[in-house]
């Protein structure tokens, strides 16, 4: 079973080589619920979610590679604009980053709805 750091190395092996990488996993097992169903997928939300704040801060240092709500930006000659990805989501806080996007996907997928049960008796 891959501990988060060790996705983030598969995954985003740029990453995996900020000095504060420990703590942000350590900050983000502390908002990654336990609704995955497995260690595993638990690991990787924590591994997406690192992931997602780190591409918002690339963002915000000016690396491109970020999805989402961004509509426009300008500043002097250089422009961006970011249209809304197709996956429909109500969370446009993780819907910035493909990494959130991902993790919306993850977590979208261990939603378990709920059902009636009859219970027969002869």
């Amino acid at each position: 079973m891959p501990l988060p750091l060790e996705y983030i190395q598969i995954r985003a092996p740029s990453f995996a080589l900020n000095p504060n990488i420990s703590a942000l996993i350590a900050h983000a097992e502390l908002e990654t619920g336990c609704g995955y169903g497995s260690e595993d997928l638990r690991n990787k939300a924590v591994a997406l979610l690192v992931c997602h704040w780190l591409a918002l801060q690339a963002r915000d240092a000016g690396d491109t590679g970020v999805t989402g709500n961004i509509v426009s930006e300008k500043e002097g000659d250089l422009s961006r604009s970011f249209s809304d990805v197709s996956l429909s989501t109500n969370n446009s806080y993780l819907s910035q980053t493909s990494w959130g996007m991902e993790l919306i996907q993850l977590q979208n997928s261990r939603i378990m709805l709920p059902y009636t049960r009859a219970i027969i008796c002869h």
